[in-house]
């Protein structure tokens, strides 16, 4: 579906099947974040074999993995109130990847799930003509989730961004602008879940300084200064 690198999505296209599985989108509550950048039709074989040196996937977990040798930036904050896989969480990646490693990146992107078996988000991807420049993306790992690719777009020369949003039993859709992502995240975190406290926990863990990250934070701004970081109050709908 995606191998088409040619391919373009109109805004508002919905994108994939609404499974369950797009929101381990950056990390379980059994594991530390692992998310792949992988080779087309080798994503099973170069798993299991990480020292590949073709179409081995980028397993981005310090416990089996030098992530310096492919990655620029890895910053991941995540916070949990409460034990259990139910208990609500918030959690934050931002990923920049070294120029060197780029053909890993072509052909898609995919995260370890349960059982450590790869998940393909087929969704993710980079033009034949683009180059990743970043990733960054917000989810509570059950319900939603929020994605951004950052590409720079080598017959203009110039970046721009692309905008994904997700929620759980519902295709992924391609936004259009960083403001209707905003929204939506602003959307789930305060309104629908009550959860503004868990960013401001994210906030003192510490977020990188991106125009998503001070566009959220300016949104949340009102509900942190009412409820701290720690809230029980259900706030009326816009």
């Amino acid at each position: 579906m995606f191998w088409d690198n040619g391919l373009v999505y109109p805004l508002g296209t919905s994108i994939g099947s609404p499974l369950p599985g797009w929101f381990y989108f950056f990390v379980l509550d059994v594991a530390c974040v692992l998310i792949s950048l992988i080779k087309r039709n080798t994503l099973f074989a170069a798993f299991l074999a990480l020292e590949t040196a073709f179409g081995a996937p980028m397993e981005l977990s310090e416990r089996v993995f030098d992530l310096r040798q492919k990655l620029t930036v890895f910053h991941h904050v995540g916070v949990t109130d409460g034990d259990g896989f139910m208990a609500p969480r918030l959690r934050f990646a931002h990923l920049v990847p070294r120029d060197s490693y780029q053909g890993s990146i072509a052909d898609g992107f995919a995260c370890a799930a349960l059982g450590n078996k790869l998940k393909h988000h087929k969704f993710l991807f980079v033009d034949s003509d683009e180059t990743l420049v970043e990733v960054l993306g917000f989810s509570d790992c059950k319900n939603w989730f929020v994605a951004l690719l950052g590409v720079w777009t080598h017959y203009s020369s110039t970046r721009h961004y692309k905008f994904y949003s997700g929620l759980k039993g519902k295709k992924v859709r391609v936004l259009g602008t960083l403001e209707e992502l905003v929204d939506f995240a602003y959307f789930q975190i305060h309104y629908v879940h009550n959860q503004a406290y868990l960013f401001g926990r994210l906030v003192k863990k510490g977020l990188t300084s991106h125009v998503l990250t001070h566009k959220l934070h300016a949104r949340l701004a009102p509900a942190l200064e009412t409820y701290g970081d720690r809230t029980n109050k259900t706030p009326d709908p816009p």
